[in-house]
């Protein structure tokens, strides 16, 4: 999403491997990063007690409110033979939260007109949204739900797993270039960690159970390997209270 660039630049800066001291001088460092006429607001930093940190920047333009949560993990913590993993515990964090099941989820995000998707990247389960303004107390809820609370349901399990192989297996019929993206990497890397297919293989994905779904959650989704931005039209000190009362 575009609109969550100037959250996500604050971001890099507290990512693992990227740093906060400049590598080229200040002037042009600036110069190359924001272009002329350009000024980004300022954002606030909050890390809670559990290790939550919490990145939020008003800007009040437009009645908008996007955010990006970012968990460390990713296609890199699948366990050994089972690629894919993280990529459907991402899916299957969507399908069923709280007091909702898949359906009443998807029916709440779209009843306001929200935005709400989940993937997994390499290194990383990303959670991200855009939601009106009015909105935000039920976008909070949605999140922290969908992060503390998901119903990882196994008949919803199921589903994700034989969908994600049946389009593997398409590909193979139809868009072969497509292959390079779940196999590439593994020739080129072997063993190595870099080498898994984030969406997983044929193989890898019939190897995955629910068990071992939840069993990644419990392991690798917590508030210390969160970082959660929040960018758009809201008070900050309301939406520092709202997230500490439902992430805290």
């Amino acid at each position: 999403m575009n609109r969550l660039l100037p959250a996500l630049a604050g971001l890099a800066l507290l990512l693992p491997g990227c740093s906060a001291t400049p590598t080229t001088p200040p002037d042009t460092a600036a110069q190359a990063a924001t272009p002329r006429g350009v000024t980004l607001p300022e954002f606030g930093t909050l890390t809670l007690d559990n290790g939550l940190t919490i990145l939020l920047m008003e800007k009040r333009d437009v009645p908008l409110i996007a955010f990006t949560a970012v968990i460390r993990g990713g296609a890199i913590a699948d366990p050994e033979g089972k690629n894919g993993t993280a990529a459907l515990l991402a899916e299957l964090l969507r399908k069923g939260a709280g007091d909702r099941d898949a359906a009443g989820f998807a029916e709440a995000v779209a009843s306001v007109g929200g935005e709400l998707g989940t993937h997994a990247g390499r290194e990383a389960i990303i959670a991200e949204g855009l939601f009106m303004s009015r909105h935000q107390d039920l976008m909070v809820d949605l999140l922290a739900d969908m992060l503390i609370r998901p119903t990882l349901s196994g008949t919803e399990f199921g589903k994700l797993r034989e969908r994600s192989i049946q389009q593997i297996q398409a590909m193979k019929d139809t868009e072969l270039f497509s292959l390079t993206t779940i196999y590439g990497n593994e020739f080129l890397l072997g063993d190595h960690p870099y080498g898994r297919s984030v969406i997983g293989s044929e193989a890898g994905l019939g190897a995955v159970s629910h068990a071992d779904v939840r069993r990644y959650f419990e392991d690798h989704v917590g508030a210390d390997r969160t970082i959660l931005s929040v960018v758009g039209d809201f008070d900050g000190q309301a939406m520092r209270s709202r997230l500490e009362a439902r992430f805290a």
